[in-house]
């Protein structure tokens, strides 16, 4: 994989507010909550990360459910980038969109694309804006 080397540690670490060791329920909320997602993704995370069933997350529960969804990640990607050029247009995520009946109208996908890019430096920005978000 071309992750960068202690990436999950790194963010394990991050996430490991007590410094137990462990993920335990309440900082995978914390996490979840800051990330502005739906609480019923700390059981999902659990669910899917803890495999000997102690409840809590050990760095290397962590590690493996961090290659794993990169697996998966780029599994996805390669399927919606039909041109093979590494990068995926605005045309591409619509129609993967669509291959799953899912239905986004371009201004919902132009404020989406931007919201992804917002975090890039202003020059990647912008080219990762013009890349993704061309017109149909």
């Amino acid at each position: 994989m071309s992750r960068k080397p202690g990436a999950s540690s790194s963010a394990f670490a991050q996430l490991d507010t007590d410094q137990s060791g462990w993920l335990g329920r309440e900082e995978i909320r914390a996490a979840v909550a800051s990330r502005g997602l739906p609480n019923a993704h700390v059981q999902a995370f659990i669910d899917a990360a803890d495999h000997d069933g102690d409840c809590r997350i050990s760095l290397s529960e962590f590690e493996h459910f961090c290659e794993q969804r990169e697996v998966q990640l780029r599994s996805v990607f390669a399927r919606l980038d039909r041109n093979g050029d590494g990068r995926l247009t605005g045309e591409e995520i619509r129609a993967g969109c669509d291959a799953l009946g899912v239905r986004v109208r371009p201004l919902t996908l132009a404020i989406t694309l931007h919201q992804c890019t917002a975090g890039l430096s202003t020059a990647a920005g912008r080219s990762a804006r013009r890349c993704l978000a061309r017109p149909r």
